[in-house]
């Protein structure tokens, strides 16, 4: 009876020990995703094959409350997009979800083949922080379609993205978006991951690896930012060996005032 008791507290303490552990870790995420002004990208830029006259710079400005009010994009004509609020609310959610750099402008293996797509299934394992499988249903312009597996796995540290996101009220706005189409859905709470992806594979209907990316960050002394991430790049549909094409993406901060 006695081994028993024991068992029981040592069950029940790794038990609470693991509860508290998960709560630190949310503590550390939510605490991350805070809009402090040394967390928020000032711009990011990406380089393609290292090479620094393809490049293509996205800059951001703030108000004095940290809400990002403007973002421009170097390879775009239009102008800066600025966002607009009520409230409090960010108003213009369409425009800028369409326009706005987020990964899956360096991620996306179909773009350009396809004229829709719609993103079928999420998956969660594990803690249930992060998708780690995705179904997607892709349309041609001959409307067939083709369904792709997007398998992912990430690192432990907080999401790069979500601070600067949360600043604009883009993850608030897009949760209120009875069905969010396309690359909205990108930007909702159920799709955006609390850490950072480190492989991404894509693979077809048959079980097929079709895409692989891998994501290297290269982050501050204190891993509290990314300086920087190369983003390596293998296509298996060529029916030759994949040769691993290198994006380098360069990010800078606010200064912490």
């Amino acid at each position: 009876m006695i081994f028993k008791f024991r068992v029981l507290t040592v069950i029940l303490s790794v038990f609470m020990m693991s509860v508290s552990c998960n709560d630190d870790l949310d503590e550390v995420l939510q605490d991350f995703e805070k809009a402090s002004r040394d967390r928020l990208f000032e711009s990011v830029e990406i380089i393609k094959d290292g090479e620094d006259s393809d490049s293509q710079k996205y800059s951001f400005t703030y108000d004095e409350d940290n809400t990002l009010i403007k973002f421009t994009d170097s390879d775009s004509d239009a102008g800066p997009i600025t966002l607009l609020y009520d409230d409090d609310k960010l108003t213009n959610f369409k425009e800028v979800a369409d326009k706005i750099f987020y990964s899956d402008l360096i991620i996306n293996p179909y773009q350009g083949e396809y004229k829709k797509f719609v993103i079928d299934r999420i998956g969660y394992n594990g803690t249930g922080n992060n998708p780690d499988w995705i179904k997607m249903d892709l349309t041609d312009k001959e409307n067939i379609t083709k369904h792709v597996y997007v398998d992912i796995n990430y690192d432990l540290q907080p999401n790069i993205y979500k601070p600067y996101l949360m600043s604009g009220g883009i993850v608030e706005a897009a949760d209120q978006v009875l069905s969010p189409k396309e690359r909205e859905a990108y930007f909702t709470s159920k799709l955006l991951a609390k850490n950072n992806p480190l492989t991404i594979n894509f693979q077809n209907g048959n079980d097929e690896l079709e895409h692989m990316y891998t994501i290297q960050y290269d982050f501050d002394e204190d891993k509290r930012r990314v300086n920087k991430a190369v983003i390596t790049y293998f296509d298996f549909t060529t029916g030759q060996s994949p040769v691993a094409d290198v994006t380098t993406v360069i990010y800078s901060y606010l200064k912490d005032n």
